[in-house]
């Protein structure tokens, strides 16, 4: 998903993972899937199939920590800052994790090109010896979005051709 903020002296762009479900509803399918395979295991333990109950138990655990681990990847956010001379990126999930500052001169916009039309490109900044990559986490669309309100801003995409070894 992106957001573009224009202001007088500088844009903002803010670019998050799509996301399907909030953390409460990701809580509340963790306890409704949890609770319907404890419920199970008590009924086998109550018959006396009791050694379903520990396998159950960490089923629960892991489904909770993968709903855990893809929820938190969720909100990961790279916020893009474009003024008259410089480009900085800020990534983070929480908190700034990562920032990098761009010179617009000695900078480039590079994606590496594609197999397919379908394929999603990996878009960086680079510089001299600083490279940051672009919404890892996009889909195409967005990452056409993306490429256009950069275009608008006078940073052109450049695609970088795969190097091709000759062996003899």
């Amino acid at each position: 998903m992106i957001s573009v903020d224009e202001k007088s002296d500088c844009t903002v762009i803010v670019l998050r993972p799509n996301r399907s479900l909030t953390w409460r509803q990701s809580k509340l399918f963790v306890l409704l899937v949890g609770g319907f395979c404890l419920s199970i295991a008590l009924v086998w333990s109550l018959v006396g199939a009791w050694l379903v109950l520990p396998f159950a138990g960490l089923e629960v655990g892991l489904l909770a920590l993968i709903t855990y681990i893809v929820s938190r990847g969720t909100y990961k956010k790279q916020r893009i800052f474009i003024k008259d001379d410089s480009v900085s990126v800020q990534k983070g999930i929480e908190k700034i994790q990562e920032e990098h500052v761009f010179s617009k001169e000695k900078m480039s916009f590079v994606c590496q090109s594609r197999n397919h039309p379908e394929d999603v490109r990996q878009l960086e900044f680079r510089s001299v010896n600083v490279s940051c990559k672009l919404g890892d986490f996009l889909n195409l669309d967005d990452q056409n979005t993306l490429i256009e309100v950069l275009n608008r801003h006078s940073i052109y995409l450049r695609e970088l051709k795969e190097n091709i070894r000759l062996e003899m």
